[in-house]
């Protein structure tokens, strides 16, 4: 990889807001005047914004840059290490992954000390759970006119934060750890081990997933299905697609219908729907006919179909549109909220309030349908943990659930509260 001026962090999921401010994790970063630094969830700036580059504080940290040059501060805004011309690709649980023109070891950004590379590795995935993935130096061919001939792959294995090796350099594959298992591939087959390298599951696979409330998709012969944290296939592999465990229920297709499994394999909700959501609060949206309604964990029909659009649950509720009038719909009530305007859209239902958006103006609304914001913003971004931000005038700020303006609307960027943060 040659080696960039421009500096990128891709940062990894960052974790929730909390009212331990310790962590960092209260703060968001803002823009103004082409400069960045943090504020609180009470509007006070706390970080002086002064940097080119910000991105969300993880465990303590944040990696930033100031006059071309990469380091990392800690929620008080003190320097932890110190501004140089490195290139910083991703972070994850505090170790980040450097690399110019080579792989270059990582950063323990929280004690501000280097784990320089082994030199028989040649790259490395990111840390997770307290291990990283990396692989061997590969060798090309000893015989360049038979590039075939004693020609050596590189091989992937896991060392822990200390650099040790803790499980050999020896599979073509390893996908990073999660839940405490990785998927791993050995001679084009894929298997899981644990963290002390122990192998589960047999090496038969085309594909295993990452792991995720406790299962992990399996793929093999074109057909899927899931293992558990054992190894032990809970199902036959026979699904023409399939999606992840959520509230123990799995969406699952056979011959073009969905329907839905339970934690031991068995077929709790048939396989008759054309289309099916994942559950959120006791209840999936199923599609049927062209027409959308939900049904609860144990196939009891909490919503005929009848709608033309129903959108993903929220907590028990969701967003309804028939006849091109919405409605909010208290799913386990069986109850629809109508709504006393005809907004053109309402979408992002999250944490119990929905953007509505009416004459090119957005705006909030509550489960009841009430506005707790007058329809008066440029752009609205969906609620998370307590926070959305928005758009009006040039400037962005940030309201709370009850519509309050917490963080002045005079920036100009915020911080995404949610997913991915890119390095500005």
């Amino acid at each position: 990889m040659k080696h960039s001026i421009l500096v990128v962090v891709a940062m990894l999921f960052v974790f929730s807001f909390t009212v331990n401010a310790q962590d960092g994790s209260d703060l968001t970063y803002v823009k103004l005047n082409g400069k960045w630094g943090y504020v609180n969830k009470n509007g006070k700036e706390v970080i002086p914004l002064k940097y080119e580059g910000t991105s969300h504080f993880h465990e303590g940290t944040a990696v930033v840059s100031l006059n071309g040059k990469v380091g990392s501060i800690l929620s008080t805004g003190k320097e932890l290490i110190p501004f140089k011309d490195w290139k910083v690709n991703k972070s994850s649980n505090l170790m980040v992954k450097m690399e110019g023109d080579y792989y270059a070891g990582f950063f323990d950004l929280k004690k501000g000390t280097h784990l320089p590379p082994n030199p028989k590795h040649d790259g490395a995935e990111d840390f997770s759970e307290g291990l990283a993935a990396v692989k061997s130096i590969y060798q090309q061919a000893d015989d360049i006119f038979d590039p075939g001939m004693n020609e050596t792959k590189a091989k992937w294995g896991f060392i822990d934060r200390t650099g040790k090796e803790v499980v050999p350099l020896k599979y073509e594959f390893a996908r990073s750890f999660s839940e405490g298992l990785a998927a791993v591939s050995l001679n084009g087959k894929f298997g899981v081990i644990d963290k002390s390298g122990n192998e589960l599951s047999p090496f038969k696979y085309d594909y295993i997933s990452e792991y995720k409330n406790g299962f992990a998709i399996i793929k093999l012969n074109e057909k899927y299905g899931f293992i558990d944290r054992t190894g032990n296939e809970i199902t036959a592999i026979k699904y023409d697609d399939v999606r992840y465990f959520n509230e123990n229920r799995a969406r699952v297709k056979l011959n073009g219908e969905w329907g839905f499994i339970s934690t031991t394999g068995n077929e709790l909700i048939p396989l008759k729907y054309d289309r099916a959501s994942n559950f959120s609060g006791g209840v999936a949206v199923v599609w049927k006919d062209r027409k959308a309604g939900s049904v609860d964990k144990y196939n009891n029909m909490t919503i005929r179909p009848f709608y033309d659009f129903i959108d993903i649950p929220s907590n028990g509720y969701a967003i309804a549109n028939s006849r091109r009038q919405y409605r909010i719909l208290n799913l386990k009530e069986k109850k629809e909220i109508r709504l006393n305007k005809a907004y053109t859209s309402v979408d992002d239902l999250s944490e119990g309030i929905a953007i509505v958006e009416l004459n090119g103006k957005y705006g909030y609304i509550d489960t009841t349908g009430k506005e707790i914001t007058d329809i008066k913003y440029e752009k609205a971004n969906k609620f998370y943990n307590g926070m959305a931000s928005v758009f009006v005038n040039g400037k962005w700020g940030y309201i709370n659930k009850s519509g309050k303006e917490i963080i002045p609307v005079k920036y100009d960027s915020v911080s995404e509260l949610y997913g991915y943060s890119e390095f500005e």
